[in-house]
């Protein structure tokens, strides 16, 4: 493995991905002439951010089948409108800012946050915002409302009581029975079938 400029990355590159914060720095790092450089052949990911993308250019790039495809799963503007012209290219992959999305994260999101919880009501909090306090920095911020919050919340059990699956599950249930409007806009995220990746 070996150090190469950006230019050589962008030339020889098959597949592109872009992992980068958002600063005044990486806005619009990736433009026109970064996209002109890259090989017919190219696939070009970004789960960033959208401004890093310069996605003007993109369009011209993809209609003129510079580059292979596009996975984009970040846009200047979200959720991206029904009608952007994103959404009739047939070499653009299209996601709603959903790429970090896995069953595992969730599940150990979820377990991690009853844990939170129940550790907390035990008087031993863990994952401390601020090192060498026996407390969240939140609790002593706001002790007294987090001691009523804390006194309306059901007992909970051990982790052992909470399955990894369980919570994913119950989470799930409680968000299709409860954000109907979240899903229809979801739904302009949803690519046309001829977007399949196999």
């Amino acid at each position: 493995m070996h150090a190469v400029t950006k230019e050589q990355l962008l030339a020889e590159s098959d597949v592109l991905s872009i992992h980068v914060v958002l600063s005044e720095r990486t806005r619009g790092l990736i433009g026109a002439s970064e996209l002109q450089s890259m090989k017919p052949t190219a696939i070009l990911v970004n789960t960033s951010r959208g401004p890093i993308l310069d996605e003007d250019a993109l369009l011209d790039t993809l209609r003129q089948k510079r580059i292979s495809t596009a996975a984009i799963d970040v846009y200047d503007t979200e959720p991206l409108p029904a009608d952007h012209p994103l959404r009739s290219l047939p070499n653009a992959l299209l996601t709603g800012h959903i790429g970090y999305v896995t069953d595992d994260l969730y599940r150990t999101f979820l377990q991690d946050s009853v844990e939170n919880i129940a550790a907390f009501r035990a008087g031993t909090p863990v994952r401390l915002m601020a090192s060498g306090r026996r407390e969240p920095l939140l609790a002593v911020m706001c002790s007294q409302r987090n001691a009523a919050l804390t006194a309306e919340l059901p007992t909970l059990g051990s982790k052992a009581d909470y399955p990894r699956s369980e919570p994913f599950r119950r989470s799930s249930a409680a968000r299709r029975d409860t954000a109907p409007a979240q899903r229809r806009e979801m739904d302009h995220y949803r690519a046309p079938p001829n977007h399949v990746v196999e």
